[in-house]
């Protein structure tokens, strides 16, 4: 026995069979799933007892659908999406970063750098007693193709008024943060090095080159390696330092073979000051920490305050030498007064000329003030090796 019902989604009239009871099929004209609970023959003003649940939840899609597809709720998606990239980018991109660390005062900056909590102290130590003056670059450009960078790092050139600096930046789950302690390896700016009595080694941040400065005990150019040295300062300007190594040392032999093509190379070098070349700039490369600027657990870390290796040997080959020196002036010395005195007596003898006598017996006098002065300085750097040799006596007796 046949029996007529309807689609409550479509309206469609069909016409069902006892088959059909308990089952569920698509409407032919809609494609809708009906699910025919019981017969009805009633017509279409009771339809909605054939398809109750399903009827229910058709109109909860149609409904979510309408809203989904609506002008307004896209629109509404849109702005939001817009608003939060505005905001993210105006807080984390690296020009702005940069921007608003070199706009703050030093407790401001440590918000726009990487371990914070660990370099607070250098932070305070290297801004102590300097006036931090708001200032905006007139370019930031990227650089970051120029260096193998780590997986989500940046590069950019911070450019003011000719001078440059570069900053590292790392993205991390806080948005972009400054490199500082890279950056700032460089505490102490070369001119207040220059100028500092601490002959300690200090980790320096270097744009290496070739060079040609040999003065004092450095200018043997067999012995050593000449190194230019530009330290990159907080004002993003360039301090210059000399650098020495030993030309056969492994330090030395690397850094030829990095150098040697005569370009600029970026790297980390441990120094110590060296006053024996009497120049201020005169620094001994005392250890290759890396090349590159990029952070690594070495570079990161203050070196351990320790001897400069070269300055036991350099100075003992300084003092040596200058009492060298001494001994070659004494001789001279010698020499030109036993000449004058032989001239002296030569002249009293012959024509008895007291009065040129006078004048030789003058000149012999102010030599011997020069012999007494130069055997003085000689006393005093023969001590000064003495002293040398007690001390590193005194090291060999505290070593384990």
């Amino acid at each position: 026995m046949s029996f007529i019902f309807f689609c409550t989604h479509c309206g469609q009239k069909l016409e069902g069979g006892e088959e059909h009871i308990g089952n569920s099929f698509p409407c032919p004209n809609c494609h809708s799933v009906i699910h025919v609970e019981s017969r009805q023959n009633d017509g279409p003003d009771k339809r909605q007892s054939l398809v109750r649940n399903k009827k229910e939840y058709g109109k909860g899609i149609n409904f979510i659908k309408k809203i989904l597809l609506s002008p307004v709720f896209i629109s509404l998606v849109i702005l939001c999406c817009a608003v939060v990239g505005i905001f993210q980018s105006r807080k984390s991109t690296p020009e702005r970063i940069i921007k608003a660390y070199l706009n703050s005062d030093c407790e401001g900056r440590l918000k726009y750098v990487r371990h914070n909590n660990q370099i607070q102290s250098w932070m305070k130590e290297f801004y102590e007693g300097k006036s931090l003056t708001a200032w905006s670059p007139d370019k930031i450009i990227e650089t970051s193709k120029e260096y193998q960078l780590p997986k989500g790092w940046r590069a950019f050139d911070v450019i003011k008024e000719g001078n440059k600096l570069v900053f590292f930046l790392e993205s991390t789950p806080e948005g972009y943060k400054i490199d500082w302690e890279l950056l700032r390896i460089n505490r102490l700016s070369a001119e207040a090095f220059k100028a500092s009595s601490d002959t300690n080694p200090i980790n320096y941040r270097v744009a290496a080159e070739l060079g040609d400065n040999y003065y004092g005990t450095r200018k043997d150019r067999d012995a050593y390696l000449a190194i230019h040295l530009n330290v990159p300062i907080e004002n993003g300007g360039n301090g210059r330092l000399n650098g020495y190594v030993y030309r056969n040392s492994k330090d030395g032999e690397e850094i030829y073979k990095q150098l040697k093509d005569g370009q600029v190379h970026q790297a980390i070098f441990t120094v110590a000051k060296n006053s024996d070349t009497r120049d201020y700039s005169s620094v001994d490369i005392l250890k290759i920490v890396q090349w590159g600027w990029i952070p690594n657990d070495s570079s990161e870390q203050r070196p351990q305050a320790s001897e400069n290796p070269y300055s036991i040997d350099d100075q003992c080959k300084e003092i040596q030498n200058r009492i060298h020196d001494i001994d070659m002036r004494l001789s001279e010395i010698s020499t030109q007064k036993r000449a004058i005195e032989d001239q002296e007596a030569e002249s009293v003898r012959r024509t008895g000329g007291i009065g040129e006598a006078h004048v030789m017996h003058g000149q012999i006098h102010d030599l011997e003030s020069q012999q007494s002065s130069l055997d003085n300085q000689k006393s005093q750097l023969e001590k000064q090796l003495l002293n040398i040799g007690y001390a590193e006596y005194q090291k060999t007796k505290k070593a384990p």
